[in-house]
């Protein structure tokens, strides 16, 4: 074969192999299940069907529109700087925001972007991924606890809860004006930090009881029900001192569900009874001295 026949040939390959690897490339892009676009010139050079179904924009009504249209104003200024230290290397994890979509809604995205070079030139490649469903859910957690934190912060009785893992979540008013624990010093600590206020050391409560059965500490009560998964006990604790004797409560503990009705942790409502149980042990004494002078009385009779 001579020398005018093989360069073409050769050409002929390569040029081949380029459009099935750009066809390859395309094919990828489109059936990726997630946002893929490029910038050049601060503008948008392509998009993938998915990009268009988050935004609602065509791919024709995106290309060459600037590459920040979208993005919600009170968004902008901090999406630049988190893309530019991305393009720099001084940003690894993706960064998120909202933006508006063709019909006004607003959704959040998460984004990674990285410099790439098209046909010699700058450019940008950007992968996105529409979060607002998640959002929305964090946000509903949110606001959920919040409530439950509003609803348990003015119960007259001293009201806290824990997670699965033991950690304080909610320590209210009337559980502060008890211990004289503050809830910034206590909120979020583990390994029973909630009951050296009321034991004077680090033991399972009956908000414990309620998540783990345990006959040793169940047996510590002075009176101890359980009623399927709801707890009452009685008992006297050394950690607090009221009338200038250990304090005598009466405690209520149930698990914490969430919507799907899995359990999430644990709550206790606890209640100074001490001046009830001194009234009580008032009338006890009483009534047997009582029967004593009564007793007397009779035999002197």
């Amino acid at each position: 074969m001579n020398r005018k026949g093989k360069a073409p040939q050769k050409n002929s390959r390569s040029s081949v192999e380029f459009r099935e690897s750009d066809s390859l490339l395309q094919s990828l892009t489109e059936r990726s299940l997630v946002g893929v676009y490029m910038v050049q010139d601060r503008k948008y050079l392509s998009i993938n069907s998915n990009v268009s179904s988050y935004t609602g924009y065509s791919l024709k009504e995106l290309i060459g529109r600037k590459a920040d249209c979208l993005i919600h104003p009170d968004d902008a200024t901090e999406v630049k700087k988190n893309a530019k230290e991305m393009l720099r290397g001084q940003r690894a994890t993706p960064q998120e925001f909202r933006i508006i979509t063709k019909t006004g809604d607003i959704r959040w995205v998460m984004e990674t972007v990285t410099a790439v070079s098209h046909e010699g030139r700058k450019a940008i490649l950007g992968h996105s991924m529409d979060i607002t469903e998640s959002k929305l859910a964090e946000e509903a957690l949110r606001e959920s606890k919040r409530r439950f934190g509003d609803l348990i912060e003015f119960l007259p009785d001293a009201t806290f809860a824990i997670d699965l893992e033991g950690k304080l979540i909610a320590w209210n008013i009337a559980a502060e004006e008890l211990t004289g624990v503050k809830a910034k010093d206590i909120l979020g600590k583990k390994d029973y930090e909630y009951s050296l206020p009321y034991w004077g050391m680090r033991r399972p409560m009956s908000i414990d009881l309620v998540l783990k059965s345990n006959r040793k500490y169940e047996r510590t009560y002075s009176l101890f029900t359980r009623r399927r998964n709801l707890i009452l006990v009685e008992v006297e604790v050394p950690g607090l001192q009221i009338s200038k004797r250990n304090a005598y409560l009466w405690g209520k503990a149930s698990p914490l569900y969430d919507s799907k009705g899995n359990i999430t942790g644990a709550i206790e409502v606890i209640r100074d009874i001490t001046k009830r149980k001194l009234a009580e042990e008032a009338v006890i004494k009483r009534e047997r001295d009582l029967s004593i002078k009564s007793h007397e009385l009779e035999e002197l009779n």
